[in-house]
C-alpha cells in the first residue's frame, strides 16, 4: 500500500473493528485504534440494547436515552416508545430527554448545553437518532468528561437512518451565528445499526447518506492539495480508508440502489468509512471538501431566508459534480508552472471587503459576515506564510498535477453513478428544493466562509475564479446531465 498517497485501501470491516484498526496501524505505521469497540448490525439490533448498554467497564447508576420530537416507526410501530418499554426493565432509572424548540433540530450550542445539563457521572448515554442527535449527544458527552476526566461515561448510539457520516467521526458540526464549524468531539463506544429500521428510513434520507459519501471521489482531492500548498495536513490512513468507498461506488455497485437490507448495510459501511476518515484525520478535511462548503452555504442562506434547510447530503453529492469539474479544468487546461508567483498573494482590504459583502445579501446585520471573515481571514495569514511551500508547488506541478488526478474522477463517471443510485442530479429535486440562483450563489462564494483550502482558492488566486468561469462550470454540468437522464 503506498502510505504517501493511500492509492491502496483498507476496506472497512464493521464486525471486526480491531482487525480493521490493526490493519490501517499497519499500513501507515502509526496507531489508529479508537473508543468505537463494537458495531452491532442485525435487522433486529435494536433488541441488544439492554446488553449494549451494560457492555462497559464504566460504573453505570441510570441511563439516559437522547432523542428528538420525530417519529420513527419501525415495522410501523413508533421505535422510541418501544426503546423506553425495553429498557425500562435493565435493573438502573432510565430518563428520556427530548429536545425540542425547533422546527427543524440543529446542533446548536443551546442543544448541547441542555444535554450537558442532564449528564452526571456512571451515566449510560443512548443517542437515539439521525445525525444531528448523534452530533448533539456526543458533543456534550465530550463537554462533560473534560470537565471531568476521572467520571467516564458509557454512549451509545442507535443510528436510525444512513443519512450522514457523523456516527464514526470524533468531530461534531456545530452552528454559531448561522454559520457551521466543525469542533471536536468524541466517538459512541458502541454504535448499533438495526437493518430494519434503516431501510424503512425516509428514502430522501438514505439517498443523502449516498450523497454524503460519494464525496470521497472529489474530497480527497481538495484534501491532498491543500497540504501540497502548505495549507493543511496529510493524514495517510484518511486515504486508504475512502478509497474502497470511492472505488464501489465509481464502480456502479449495485447495493447502493438496493433498497433492502444490503443496500442499507453497503450505505451504511460507507457512510462509517467516511466517519472514519475524519476521525483518522482529527479533522472533516478528507470529506469535507469544496463540495461540503458549498452544502454549508445554501444551509446559511436557508437559515437567514428561513426557508427549510436542505438536504445536506444530496447537496454535497451534486457540487461534487461541480467541483470535479472545477478541477478538471485546473488538471486540464491551467499550466500552473506558469504563474507568476509575486500575483499569488491577494489584497487583504479588497478580499474583506468582498467577504462582507457576500454575506451581507443573506445577513445584512453583518455578523455572518464578521464570523467568515475571522476563519477566511486566518487562510489569508496561512497562505501568506506557506508561500515557500507554494513556489516549490508551482516548480513542481507537473508531479502534483499527476498526483491530484489520482484521487479525482471523471465528472461524467461520477454523475452517471450518482444518477444510478436514484440520487437527484436537478437542483429542485433536493428536498426542500433548490433554485439556480441559490446553488449557484452558494458554489461561486464558498471559498469565502472558511478557513479551509480548495481549488477554488488556487484557481482563485490564479486569476481564473471568476463569474464566467463559475458560468462554465455549471453549463458543462448541465450538459453532462442532459446526456445522462
Amino acid at each position: 500500500m503506498d502510505d504517501v498517497t493511500g492509492a491502496g485501501s483498507v476496506p472497512l470491516v464493521m464486525d471486526d473493528l480491531p482487525g480493521f484498526y490493526a490493519r490501517v496501524s499497519e499500513a501507515t505505521g502509526a496507531n489508529h485504534t479508537y473508543p468505537l469497540r463494537r458495531i452491532v448490525t442485525a435487522p433486529d439490533a435494536w433488541t441488544a440494547l439492554p446488553e449494549v448498554l451494560a457492555d462497559t467497564t464504566c460504573e453505570v447508576e441510570r441511563v439516559l436515552v437522547v432523542e428528538d420530537e420525530t417519529e420513527i416507526l419501525r415495522d410501523g410501530e413508533p421505535l422510541k416508545p418501544a426503546v423506553a418499554a425495553l429498557l425500562a426493565d435493565c435493573g438502573v432509572p432510565v430518563e428520556v430527554l427530548v429536545l425540542t424548540g425547533d422546527e427543524e433540530l440543529h446542533t446548536s450550542a443551546e442543544h448541547i448545553a441542555t444535554v450537558r445539563a442532564a449528564l452526571e457521572p456512571a451515566t449510560a448515554v443512548l443517542a437515539l437518532g439521525s445525525g444531528t442527535i448523534a452530533d448533539i449527544t456526543k458533543h456534550a458527552v465530550f463537554g462533560f468528561e473534560q470537565e471531568h476526566p476521572e467520571a467516564p461515561l458509557h454512549l451509545v448510539s442507535l443510528q436510525t437512518a444512513n443519512s450522514v457520516c457523523a456516527f464514526t467521526s470524533e468531530l461534531a458540526v456545530v452552528t454559531t451565528d448561522g454559520v457551521k464549524r466543525t469542533l471536536p468531539s468524541r466517538l459512541p463506544d458502541i454504535l448499533v445499526l438495526d437493518t430494519t429500521v434503516l431501510t424503512q428510513a425516509p428514502r430522501a434520507y438514505t439517498l443523502g447518506g449516498i450523497g454524503d459519501a460519494s464525496v470521497a471521489a472529489v474530497s480527497l482531492a481538495d484534501y491532498r492539495l491543500a497540504s501540497a500548498l502548505g495549507m493543511g495536513r496529510w493524514e495517510p490512513a484518511a486515504a486508504l480508508v475512502l478509497r474502497d468507498v470511492r472505488d464501489d461506488f465509481l464502480a456502479g455497485d449495485p447495493r447502493l440502489a438496493d433498497p433492502g437490507v444490503e443496500g442499507a448495510e453497503a450505505i451504511a459501511r460507507a457512510l462509517g468509512a467516511c466517519g472514519f476518515a475524519m476521525s483518522m484525520a482529527g479533522e472533516s478535511a478528507p470529506v469535507s471538501g469544496l463540495e461540503h462548503i458549498t452544502s454549508h452555504m445554501l444551509d446559511m442562506a436557508a437559515v437567514h431566508g428561513r426557508r427549510p434547510i436542505g438536504n445536506h447530503g444530496m447537496q454535497c453529492g451534486v457540487a461534487s459534480a461541480l467541483v470535479l469539474i472545477a478541477f478538471d479544468h485546473l488538471l486540464e487546461q491551467v499550466d500552473v508552472g506558469a504563474a507568476p508567483l509575486d500575483a499569488l498573494v491577494p489584497d487583504r482590504e479588497r478580499e474583506r471587503a468582498d467577504v462582507v459583502e457576500t454575506f451581507a445579501a443573506i445577513d445584512p446585520s453583518g455578523r455572518a459576515g464578521e464570523e467568515c471573515w475571522r476563519d477566511y481571514a486566518t487562510k489569508l495569514d496561512a497562505w501568506e506564510r506557506a508561500q515557500p511551500t507554494v513556489a516549490a508547488f508551482v516548480e513542481d506541478w507537473p508531479r502534483h498535477r499527476q498526483e491530484l488526478r489520482q484521487h479525482l474522477s471523471d465528472p461524467g463517471t461520477f454523475m452517471s453513478a450518482l444518477h444510478a443510485t436514484g440520487h437527484p442530479l436537478d437542483f429542485e429535486e433536493i428536498p426542500p428544493g433548490l433554485s439556480f440562483e441559490e446553488v449557484r450563489w452558494a458554489f461561486a462564494n464558498a471559498r469565502k466562509m472558511r478557513k479551509r483550502w480548495s481549488v477554488a482558492d488556487l484557481l482563485s488566486v490564479l486569476g481564473i475564479w471568476d463569474e464566467a468561469f463559475v458560468d462554465d462550470v455549471f453549463a458543462t454540468f448541465f450538459a453532462l446531465r442532459n446526456e445522462i437522464r
